[in-house]
């Protein structure tokens, strides 16, 4: 992730900007994990939007090796259908931010974020409604891989945008997974792992607490 940022930009709607691109700097000095700001002209050029960037509460994670595994990630970043919230990994520190999207795209955190990531190294978010779904990778060179497992847990997001972990949404996956994809009707989950050419796929229930489903080539 440190050496390609994740992005995601956003068009216009309920008073939010005509395009806005936001990056996150996945900064490995503790707690400085940012998001950068820039609106975009129509000839694609880009300007810092005032404020930016936005501190996120949490640290990136480094690669000082260039091994494979703590770079290959998607969809770090992810905003909201409605263009209100964003949901930001900080893989370093095991948390996900959680940001309101101002009118003016200026961001700022929610009332208790970062939130817990239920494992070790968050790297990808997968959003279907008021569901947040969270790839814990499990490894950051910096940290413990033995502490935990990579995982896939499941959040609700809350009207205020606080996460709660699902009690039983969490899924031991296998090594490396790397993203978490939402089918358009918002009824299948589909997660990749870079070690592997299957990815897996999860049957969402009603409560959100993903079941699987048989993994399928990749």
């Amino acid at each position: 992730m440190d050496s390609a940022p994740s992005d995601s930009a956003m068009q216009a709607d309920a008073g939010i900007p005509t395009s806005v691109l936001y990056v996150e700097t996945n900064d490995i000095t503790p707690g400085a994990n940012a998001i950068l700001g820039f609106s975009r002209a129509a000839d694609g050029s880009l300007t810092p939007l005032p404020g930016s960037p936005f501190p996120i509460g949490g640290t990136g994670v480094g690669n000082p090796t260039q091994g494979l595994g703590p770079d290959d990630s998607d969809q770090e970043i992810l905003a909201s259908p409605d263009h209100t919230r964003l949901f930001a990994v900080n893989a370093g520190s095991n948390t996900i931010a959680v940001l309101d999207i101002h009118p003016d795209g200026s961001l700022s955190p929610v009332a208790g974020s970062p939130f817990p990531s239920g494992g070790i190294s968050p790297v990808s978010v997968g959003l279907s409604g008021s569901f947040l779904y969270v790839v814990n990778q499990d490894e950051d060179p910096a940290q413990d891989a033995s502490a935990g497992t990579p995982n896939y847990t499941a959040f609700t997001v809350g009207a205020a945008g606080r996460l709660t972990a699902i009690a039983g949404s969490t899924v031991t996956a296998g090594k490396s997974p790397s993203v978490a994809l939402v089918s358009a009707d918002g009824k299948l989950l589909s997660l990749a792992r870079t070690f592997s050419r299957r990815s897996s796929r999860f049957l969402r229930s009603r409560r959100s607490a993903p079941s699987p489903s048989a993994p399928t080539a990749s």
